[in-house]
């Protein structure tokens, strides 16, 4: 149990905050102003109210544990002589604390939900007009989908995916794509069983290039299960060697065509590809130019754009300088690559 949820329990922390905020962009406090700050006093009064509600269910969900614990214990003295009815035991307190635990925390849930919902498409519009934000794929018709990333070889072989926080928008003509992704593998054991793994769970960010380029080049620096996948996968591809050695030692580059891998390839998109990799946390990043595109596949068990504790004051301040880094980086990649200009390599 932390230490905020027992401060909770005892009343403490239910304050409103009063103070103000600081963003990593000195631009985006106008925005934050006119789009944002009127949402903060509305969400700060929802998060004290469900802090309230959280700790009152929390007081019942102990009091009944409490109550049922005393009723019950001559019969949990009975049947824990017996190995079966141990497990039967362990097995229901197990499904009463986590069913009292979801009622306890439904209050949080929903007020998180609710600031996904409301106040996220307001923090993306700071990018552009045009910038959307669903936490279901519901922005366009046609949406980025698992499917549609087939062609680019980084997709392992998978039967079900989960998918959400979808982000669609132009930075200087070049659209951009990004959503998380769960994808799984289901399949049998030596004795017939179902089972399932987790072969990817993190991030998808798509650009649509303005330059034309003909081959596929693939960038890896994993060698775990995902590495061990890509032998297969790059049969067809040539492995390209960089002349600086230190990406070479951090990076495997395959290709189709050694002369274009290069130019796309600088040591300036190395660099961005490693900042890359410590704005979103993942040693584990790839990439693939194919078909006029660049994706991202970005391993990551830590969920994006999820909204800060309810224990934070709903100023909004954490998600917004988490967004901003993350998509600055974003964008410096463009910028790096020109993908905006016509022109080719």
């Amino acid at each position: 149990m932390s230490a905020k949820f027992v401060n909770l329990l005892l009343g403490h922390g239910l304050s409103p905050f009063t103070g103000e905020v600081m963003f990593n962009n000195t631009a985006y406090t106008s925005h934050y102003d006119k789009h944002i700050r009127p949402f903060v006093q509305d969400f700060e009064n929802e998060r004290i109210k469900a802090l309230i509600a959280c700790r009152k269910r929390s007081l019942t969900s102990i009091f009944i544990c409490a109550i049922l614990l005393l009723y019950f214990i001559p019969f949990f003295v009975r049947v824990t002589s017996d190995p079966d009815g141990t497990g039967f035991i362990i097995g229901m307190t197990v499904f009463i604390c986590i069913c009292f635990g979801n009622w306890s925390h439904r209050p949080l849930k929903n007020y998180k939900s609710s600031v996904k919902q409301n106040v996220y498409p307001n923090i993306f519009s700071f990018f552009g007009e045009d910038f959307k934000y669903c936490e279901n794929d519901t922005l366009t018709k046609d949406s980025i989908s698992i499917d549609s990333l087939q062609p680019s070889g980084l997709i392992p072989s998978h039967n079900r995916s989960s998918t959400e926080d979808f982000v669609s928008g132009y930075y200087k003509g070049v659209k951009l794509e990004l959503f998380e992704a769960e994808l799984i593998r289901k399949s049998k054991d030596s004795k017939g069983r179902d089972t399932s793994s987790t072969v990817f769970k993190g991030i998808f960010i798509r650009l649509n290039m303005n330059k034309s380029f003909n081959c596929k080049t693939i960038v890896k620096r994993d060698q775990g299960k995902i590495g061990n996948w890509f032998g297969d996968k790059f049969s067809k591809l040539e492995t390209v060697r960089l002349e600086d050695p230190i990406f070479e030692k951090m990076f495997q580059i395959y290709s189709d065509d050694q002369v274009e891998a290069r130019y796309l390839l600088t040591t300036s998109f190395m660099q961005r590809l490693i900042n890359l990799t410590e704005v979103f946390g993942s040693k584990n990043i790839q990439c693939s130019f194919y078909n006029n595109q660049l994706l991202f596949m970005i391993s990551t068990s830590h969920n994006r754009f999820e909204t800060a504790s309810a224990f934070k004051p709903a100023t909004f301040e954490t998600e917004i300088n988490t967004i901003l880094n993350e998509m600055d980086e974003i964008f410096q990649i463009i910028d790096t690559l020109k993908l905006d200009e016509q022109t080719g390599l």
